[in-house]
């Protein structure tokens, strides 16, 4: 999965493992986000894939799985 790739090397340049990013990895719980570190994600997303994310939308996101689903409409549309 292409967006998966993509989204790996995002995580990978706000300094989150990557190792542990699976499509069932949990954005807070597995990956430990803190909220700086949830800001400088979102961002960076928002950079890379020419999306918007809301902060509603964002706290749907429970796993890595529903954020590239989501990265993966927005970013064709």
């Amino acid at each position: 999965m292409k967006i998966l790739r993509k989204l790996k090397k995002v995580i990978r340049q706000v300094a989150l493992p990557t190792s542990t990013v699976t499509l069932q990895t949990r954005l807070k719980q597995d990956l430990g986000m803190d909220s700086l570190t949830t800001a400088l994600l979102i961002t960076e997303l928002e950079w890379q894939f020419n999306v918007q994310i809301e902060d509603a939308q964002w706290e749907q996101f429970y796993t890595i799985k529903q954020l590239a689903k989501y990265l993966e409409v927005e970013a064709k549309a």
